[in-house]
């Protein structure tokens, strides 16, 4: 395969900010990987509501070379050398409400919500292993960002407006995102220069003072100081690691996605078995085509609840959705609730944002990245002089089977993030993801039946509408013939129909190539998405 020589690669990401810190980086040679560490590194001054230096996160990889993997920087569980009792366990806990347009959504912030971040680990290993520029080029699109502003875009003054209380939650929150008691404007820019320190000396130094030295120590107070029980112990102790990747297969399509204990990459591959003998029949998009969709989607969460949600807290590691008395199991409802879809009602948890960003790259040596990563919303603790907001994974509820505060210390947490590149035998080749929280999984396996499956382009195959079916209604965002979604009703489901496209979807941020190497890059406009075919400058 080769490239059009003028072109350099294409990224697809959240915000403006974090598409161009890549394309920067793929102009002047980087591989996909290269520019993917730029751009988590831009995204944590651009889109703060959703990702940071003190989140977390999974990248998916396809090196230049062909070799496929999936590279876990997520975060563990704090409280090693700790008696984790109650009292421990629940200060530092605080219930904020979100209402996201009629959807309440519960979060938690504080120190007690706090788990052990992996970014900073996370792009270390990538640029060890996978990437060819020097760390110190790799930040300063970033560190430009922290210094002389990033603008807040219409979608992130969306998000400022949604978890106000949350991103202006803090001193150093209310200071940086809002003026006059309002948050800041789209348009308006903001800096954060305290990062610009914590890069220079990530740059200089590694991830080295941030889990074992002075960042660390400060981190432990700031965590101590609002409730939490973060340790040093658990800071000195995580580790990244790199699995061998979930696999599945859509007809011809195959999907390179992270295995458990990330749920995202498992629950598609469980949801594929269920329909395997369909995939001709989900070409054509029907009332029928929907109707499958809808009850691959239910069952696939009632495997969730009956198989993997009593595993989480052993860290879930089980291959049972490779299991053929499993699957066919869970065949057998599946077409039971193809015959009386009324089945199709179960109630599931949900979170009704998913606060999670995106980038999908490839470059011109055929590498591709698809990473995603998170700060939940954030806990309102801060490292103001470094300007790392810390996580609240322990507050995030659809994390937490059956009630908070019930992990053991230094247990990965589960994940719906599923960063995936899905190809074809001719070549033809996508990286996508998006946040979204339980529709991660949904919106990605309809923009790949839409684009490899139905040959749609990129760009109409992320625009198009979409459905998710959860706690028993069918959402549909509008685009779909009307008679179409009047026989799904017809035959039992409850309908829920919007009147707009609507980031309760997700944002499809996807990258990809035919078999001529012809590139395009669309970012989901239901998030603000940004697409970016990058060419050489020289």
């Amino acid at each position: 395969m080769s490239f059009d020589p003028s072109i350099m690669g294409a990224v697809a990401a959240g915000h403006p900010d974090t598409a161009e810190a890549a394309a920067e980086i793929l102009r002047e040679g980087g591989n996909a990987i290269d520019a993917a560490i730029a751009a988590v590194f831009a995204s944590a001054i651009s889109e703060p509501p959703l990702t940071g230096l003190g989140g977390g996160g999974i990248a998916t990889i396809r090196t230049a070379e062909g070799k496929t993997t999936s590279v876990d920087f997520f975060v563990t569980t704090p409280g090693k050398g700790l008696e984790l009792n109650e009292e421990v366990r629940t200060r530092g806990f605080k219930r904020i409400d979100v209402d996201f347009g009629g959807r309440i959504q519960t979060s938690h912030v504080g120190g007690g919500t706090v788990t052990v971040p992996g970014v900073p680990a996370g792009m270390e290993y990538l640029s060890k292993h996978y990437g060819t520029l020097p760390m110190s080029r790799l930040i300063e699109p970033a560190r430009k960002l922290a210094v002389e502003g990033s603008k807040v875009s219409p979608a992130l003054n969306q998000m400022f407006h949604i978890l106000r209380d949350i991103v202006c939650g803090s001193d150093m929150g209310t200071r940086t995102f809002s003026k006059e008691g309002k948050v800041l404007p789209a348009g308006s820019v903001y800096t954060i220069p305290g990062a610009a320190n914590f890069l220079d000396d990530f740059a200089k130094y590694g991830s080295e003072s941030f889990y074992k030295g002075d960042i660390a120590q400060s981190m432990v107070r700031a965590v101590r100081d609002t409730g939490g029980y973060l340790t040093t112990e658990d800071l000195s102790s995580y580790e990244v690691i790199e699995r061998a990747p979930e696999e599945a297969r859509f007809g011809a399509v195959k999907l390179i996605m992270p295995p458990a204990p990330s749920l995202g990459g498992p629950l598609i591959a469980f949801g594929l078995q269920l329909v395997s003998d369909e995939a001709n029949e989900l070409k054509q998009l029907n009332y029928r085509t929907l109707l499958r969709l809808s009850a691959a989607m239910a069952i696939s969460d009632a495997y969730r609840q009956d198989e993997m949600d009593p595993q989480l807290l052993t860290e879930y590691r089980s291959l049972s959705h490779r299991e053929e008395e499993v699957v066919a199991k869970y065949k057998r409802r599946y077409a039971e609730a193809l015959q009386d879809p009324k089945r199709l009602a179960k109630t599931v948890r949900s979170n009704a944002l998913g606060s999670t960003t995106h980038t999908s790259i490839t470059s011109r040596d055929g590498s591709v990245c698809s990473v995603t990563t998170t700060n939940g919303e954030g806990s309102t603790v801060w490292l103001e002089e470094l300007g790392i907001h810390i996580n609240n994974m322990l507050g995030e509820e659809d994390l937490h089977p059956g009630a908070f505060h019930q992990y053991s210390a230094g247990v990965r947490l589960p994940s719906m993030m599923t960063p995936t590149i899905a190809m074809t035998p001719d070549g033809r080749t996508l990286a996508l993801g998006t946040g979204g929280s339980n529709r991660i999984r949904s919106a990605i396996l309809q923009v790949v039946l839409h684009y490899l499956a139905r040959g749609l382009s990129l760009k109409e195959a992320i625009e198009f509408p979409r459905i998710h079916l959860e706690q028993g209604v069918l959402d549909v965002e509008p685009g779909f013939k009307p008679t179409e979604i009047d026989k799904l009703e017809e035959v039992g489901l409850n309908i829920q129909r919007w009147n707009q496209t609507n980031l309760y979807f997700g944002g499809v941020h996807g990258v990809g190539f035919n078999s001529e190497g012809l590139l395009s890059a669309v970012g989901d406009p239901r998030r603000g998405g940004v697409g970016l075919v990058v060419k050489s400058t020289r």
